[in-house]
């Protein structure tokens, strides 16, 4: 009996050892899966550092010295940056020769609306099973893959008087020889329809892109429903393209209508649209030469 009762209370000694154990294990799993926990929420921003530092340096913070350096005359070489408040802002709004500059864009947003409403009716053709829909995809999506030089040089042959474009104008009976890109009240619309023709591609591919991504079952229930083929673009395509659509006019405002503005017609020695004239280079200058009259320069006798 007391062999026994010794192991007994041995035993009952060593057990009341597990429930500290036990605790301790389930305190290290917890701390190892909160860490783990830590780690992979942290994980992402990781991944983010980079890109969101290039991002600041290259995009916010040029925004913003450029916001700083419209309130002041610098002219982009003295080391001097003297404050003239808002009369920079005041002196755009009120001459009408720097303000003119607005009005060529106007061009270039309107042929961006009928380039966005092309794209996106052969997006809506092209999502059926039509015939040879691989090669008209193709050669809609070809003129974006095209090197901007080329396509400036490409059509300042096909705008050149007596060129490919009044070639075709002949056959139809008109025999004027026109400067598409010599005339003031011409030149806007030929860099215009440049622009449709080489970004329809881009714009069609994203609207062809958000269409096949639409659950089938929506259109199934809209033909179950009695509803036509306009009727289920109107109630179904529309509605499901509004990401799209926020989307892609602001890709129009960055890239596409600066870049037609200023690359292309230099590059085909077209000049530049009418209504865009040097003013501001002018201005620069003109500060410059003002700025060199009140400073001495290192060069003169005497200094």
């Amino acid at each position: 009996m007391t062999t026994g009762s010794t192991r007994s209370t041995r035993s009952t000694a060593d057990l009341s050892y597990l429930p500290r154990v036990v605790e301790r294990r389930r305190y290290d799993k917890s701390g190892v899966k909160h860490a783990r926990g830590g780690w992979r929420r942290l994980t992402p921003w990781l991944f983010l550092v980079v890109p969101l530092g290039f991002l600041v340096t290259f995009t916010y913070v040029p925004v913003a010295n450029m916001f700083y350096y419209s309130f002041t005359s610098w002219d982009g070489i003295s080391l001097t940056k003297p404050s003239v408040g808002a009369k920079n802002y005041q002196e755009l709004f009120t001459r009408s020769d720097l303000f003119h500059v607005f009005y060529v864009s106007v061009y270039y947003l309107g042929a961006s609306v009928v380039q966005l409403a092309l794209a996106l009716y052969f997006a809506t053709i092209l999502s059926f099973n039509v015939r040879f829909r691989n090669l008209f995809k193709g050669l809609l999506f070809f003129p974006y893959l095209i090197n901007g030089v080329a396509i400036a040089f490409v059509f300042l042959y096909f705008f050149q008087p007596g060129g490919t474009l009044d070639s075709v104008l002949r056959v139809f009976g008109v025999h004027n020889k026109l400067l598409w890109l010599g005339d003031p009240d011409l030149i806007n619309y030929s860099l215009a329809s440049v622009s449709v023709w080489r970004y329809l591609g881009l714009y069609f591919v994203l609207f062809l892109g958000a269409i096949q991504s639409i659950p089938a079952e929506f259109y199934e229930a809209a033909s179950i429903d009695g509803a036509r083929t306009t009727d289920q673009f109107r109630a179904v395509t529309l509605p499901m393209l509004a990401p799209t659509f926020v989307f892609v006019p602001q890709h129009v405002a960055d890239t596409e209508v600066g870049e037609e503005l200023a690359g292309q017609p230099h590059l085909g020695g077209a000049g530049r649209p009418a209504g865009l004239r040097d003013d501001g280079l002018r201005e620069l200058s003109r500060r410059r030469r003002n700025r060199r009259g009140r400073i001495p320069s290192h060069r003169e006798p005497g200094h």
